[in-house]
């Protein structure tokens, strides 16, 4: 079996290698024609959603990030801060109608999206703090949609709202609502 060249350069085939070469032929056709299955997308193992307040329902995903934006903002706050830090998340989703992690998104509404930390796994307070959040319990009220820290905030316009209108304040932070005297 192979193949061989005569002194013209000429290929001469021998019977083993005309079959070789037709069974490799038929196979080719045979894989060919076969159907090709289509490959998989990849999906994320199925999450069993967390009831929220208000009838909101977020998955394990919207949790996490939660816990992540809870950390980078207020990692070194105490536990009613970090909690309140998740209501004003989910009290801004709500009124906006939108998603928890639309608005954890949303381009300048949260520094610390921005920073190492919120890349990081979350510690077990920020995490306990996302959960007790998502599950109903609230520090503020539900028209709070705002934060700031006035050591380090320089928007003038949010530091003269956080001190016209009602608020509370948690360690470094004043939780406050834009609603004057209005109530939702």
């Amino acid at each position: 079996m192979g193949i061989k060249l005569n002194y013209m350069n000429k290929i001469k085939l021998d019977s083993a290698d005309i079959f070789f070469a037709l069974w490799c032929a038929a196979m080719l056709i045979f894989l060919l024609s076969r159907p090709q299955p289509k490959p998989k997308a990849f999906q994320a193992p199925e999450q069993k959603p967390v009831s929220i307040s208000r009838h909101q329902e977020v998955d394990r995903g919207e949790a996490e990030m939660l816990a992540r934006l809870i950390e980078s903002e207020a990692n070194n706050q105490s536990d009613q801060g970090k909690i309140a830090v998740a209501n004003v998340v989910m009290n801004a989703a709500y009124l906006n109608g939108t998603s928890i992690i639309t608005e954890i998104f949303t381009e300048g509404r949260y520094h610390g999206v921005n920073t190492k930390t919120f890349r990081r796994v979350p510690s077990e307070e920020s995490r306990k703090a996302a959960t007790l959040a998502l599950s109903g319990y609230a520090v503020i009220p539900e028209d709070f949609i705002y934060y700031l820290n006035p050591q380090t905030a320089t928007d003038k316009r949010v530091k003269a709202m956080s001190k016209a209108n009602e608020s509370r304040v948690f360690d470094d932070h004043i939780f406050f609502s834009p609603f004057p005297e209005k109530k939702l």
